[in-house]
């Protein structure tokens, strides 16, 4: 899924991953790489190509956020994202405002041994993550 993100980053998309057993007071999220976002005391990885604090990889993103087996995130579109800026406190109506361009959705299974996916069936999304399927499946 690192490989995914990391992909989808560099086609002008933004994954938003949560992170189910962190506070924005914890010391790794204040101290940390990567972009955060806050909804109350929920914490949010922002996964772009030029993120505020330091280059991030979707790979570490991943590390990052999967605290737990409630591992999920979401990508949309760089545009959507507009005005975000690190460590910032957003509102339920701008999570639901980001949810209105969603593209892909992907939430932790099996372990944490991989991921289920689903998307828009017509988005580039969709498609980059079947190439990436195809390329990794054995031949």
């Amino acid at each position: 899924m690192g490989q995914v993100i990391d992909r989808l980053i560099a086609d002008d998309h933004v994954c938003i991953l949560e992170d189910a057993l962190a506070v924005p007071s914890d010391p790794a999220i204040q101290n940390g790489r990567g972009t955060h976002i806050y909804h109350d005391t929920e914490v949010y990885h922002l996964v772009t190509g030029t993120p505020s604090t330091g280059p991030i990889s979707g790979q570490e993103a991943l590390r990052q956020a999967a605290t737990s087996d409630l591992l999920h995130g979401f990508v949309v579109p760089a545009a959507s994202t507009h005005g975000l800026r690190d460590a910032e406190a957003v509102t339920q109506g701008r999570l639901e405002q980001l949810a209105a361009f969603l593209e892909l959705v992907f939430v932790g299974a099996y372990d944490g041994e991989g991921f289920i996916c689903a998307g828009k069936p017509t988005s580039s999304v969709t498609q980059l993550l079947q190439e990436v399927v195809e390329s990794e499946a054995p031949s």
